[in-house]
């Protein structure tokens, strides 16, 4: 059988489009005892783009085997393992073709599946002509999903520009704000048409290989990447629309991938500034000894602290910043947290600027400057604090369902720690009434009342929330139903429902780095504490 990926036409140079031609790609096989090797023979008008990503994945008689590669390997001959035939062998091949003199170019996936006899010999294999399906034209940049991994890879191969991967999870405050205001605003499309966007579903497992792959562990997470998946710059949660669009813009012209830019400080080709600019890269993808080491020859400037406070926390970064960067404190005073409630003389040099910063900020950059000196300050004046930052959120609040979902849970969340428990509940029902089939608030809604001691009320929210569940969804909904039915003496119920979501989860391969091994943790565990209260 034949799959065809989703045809990437409304991309910048060149028009990638499915031709019209039926025709499909041959394999050619050659194997003896010692050694094997795999060509792709593409129809007559059209060659294999030498510069798209490959992949191929096989299995003849033994464990499976995989590559990445490029689509040059294909045309002049893969080397593969030794197969010993006689045995049967299946795989795919996955290839961008483009048509000869032209620019339009289609991703194909082949399947393999048939037969080797003798222990040398040469298989040709065609697969029948196939009519590929209507699809519609899909929708501008800005207001579409994005495209898989590996069809943005050939994307980019093919005419240059960055991938852009979005890593979100549908419960996520930041994550729904930034498709509403940035990703799927028609308003920003032509500044988004320059990269290939990736949306990749942090609850699936699906979402598992790139997760480990660029060390994803919070959401949003923004990984900016070339075709060959070398990461230009990441960028961990979302600051507004403006700040997230010049990070966006100052990533793209970076000059290559962390690796290619530290080779080249390496042999003296970056100066002070490039060099700041890389160590800030290099701490958030969290890799920490090159970028101490880039640090070391960067300049004094805002990048470069920002990089120290990363790397190194301390007073002196925070002193500088507070200086000379307290207009862009929202990207930088989170990080800055552990340092001030270690250093109380620190506290009284940066609360002052801070505060004078907090008073002509925009509502939601001043609510979240209000969330960080709660953290600095006793019980009793962080609720006035909270209930400022949740009165401050509920101005950004526009009336369009699409762009407050992304401010509702928070504005809940906030309003709970001032101790407005039954107002939060009220921001929640609201959520609930225009997405009554989403995880999100249902859950929300449950965790809330369980924290108020109302868990005979927080039962139907977390039964609707594990209803509506899936992937990571299933696992924090089950373990939550589960809590509230041992608060209310139920704990054989919690058991039950906890075998069935671990039954029905499929666990990530062992490994992989992925915030799903957290919550099988704290779903088993939870499981195990109830058996030994049932005994």
């Amino acid at each position: 059988m034949i799959l065809l990926y989703a045809l990437l036409a409304s991309l910048a140079l060149p028009v990638l489009a499915q031709p019209p031609a039926v025709e499909q790609p041959g394999l050619e096989l050659h194997w003896n005892p010692r050694s094997a090797q795999l060509w792709v023979l593409p129809p007559e008008g059209e060659h294999l783009a030498p510069t798209a990503p490959a992949f191929v994945e096989l299995q003849a008689g033994g464990p499976r085997w995989t590559v990445d590669t490029w689509g040059a390997d294909l045309a002049q001959g893969l080397g593969l393992p030794a197969l010993h035939a006689p045995t049967s062998i299946d795989g795919l091949v996955r290839v961008a073709l483009c048509q000869d003199g032209g620019s339009e170019c289609r991703v194909v996936e082949l399947e393999l599946c048939t037969m080797l006899d003798g222990a040398r010999g040469r298989l040709i294999w065609n697969p029948s002509p196939v009519t590929p399906a209507p699809v519609e034209r899909p929708p501008e940049h800005g207001e579409q999903q994005g495209m898989d991994w590996p069809a943005a890879q050939v994307a980019s191969a093919l005419d240059g520009e960055p991938i852009l991967l979005d890593f979100g999870a549908t419960w996520c405050p930041p994550c729904q704000l930034l498709l509403a205001e940035v990703l799927h605003n028609p308003a920003h499309s032509d500044v988004l048409a320059g990269f290939h966007l990736v949306a990749v579903d942090a609850d699936t497992p699906e979402s598992w290989p790139l997760k480990d792959r660029f060390a994803v562990g919070g959401y949003p997470t923004l990984v900016l990447a070339d075709a060959s998946g070398g990461e230009l710059a990441r960028l961990e949660g979302y600051p507004g629309a403006e700040p997230f669009l010049r990070w966006l813009g100052a990533a793209a012209a970076r000059g290559g991938s962390l690796d290619a830019r530290l080779e080249r400080f390496r042999v003296g080709g970056l100066d002070p500034g490039q060099a700041s600019l890389l160590a800030l890269d290099l701490a958030r993808a969290e890799r920490p000894e090159p970028a101490l080491e880039v640090l070391a020859a960067a300049a004094d400037d805002e990048p470069a602290h920002r990089a120290g406070l990363l790397l190194e926390g301390g007073a002196a970064h925070v002193d500088w910043l507070a200086e000379h960067a307290m207009g862009q404190f929202a990207s930088w005073t989170w990080d800055a947290v552990e340092s001030l409630q270690a250093d109380v003389d620190l506290q009284q040099r940066v609360l002052p600027p801070l505060r004078a910063a907090l008073a002509v900020a925009e509502p939601l950059q001043a609510a979240g400057g209000l969330e960080v000196l709660a953290e600095l300050v006793d019980d009793d004046q962080a609720d006035g604090l909270y209930a400022a930052a949740a009165a401050l959120t509920g101005q950004a609040l526009t009336g369009e369902p699409a762009h407050d979902r992304g401010l509702w849970s928070h504005q809940a969340w906030l309003l709970e720690q001032a101790g407005a428990v039954d107002p939060a509940l009220a921001v929640l029902g609201q959520a609930i009434e225009h997405y009554p089939e989403e995880f999100t608030y249902h859950y929300s809604r449950a965790r809330l009342l369980l924290r108020a001691g109302r868990a005979a009320q927080a039962e139907p929210a977390a039964r609707q929330a594990l209803a509506q569940a899936y992937g990571d969804q299933g696992l924090r909904a089950a373990t939550t139903l589960a809590e509230i039915l041992a608060e209310l003496d139920r704990a054989p119920e919690g058991v039950v429902a906890l075998d069935e979501a671990l039954a029905a989860f499929p666990r990530p391969a062992e490994g992989l780095q992925v915030r799903s091994w957290r919550y099988l943790d704290a779903a088993e565990s939870l499981r195990s504490e109830l058996r030994d209260e049932v005994r």
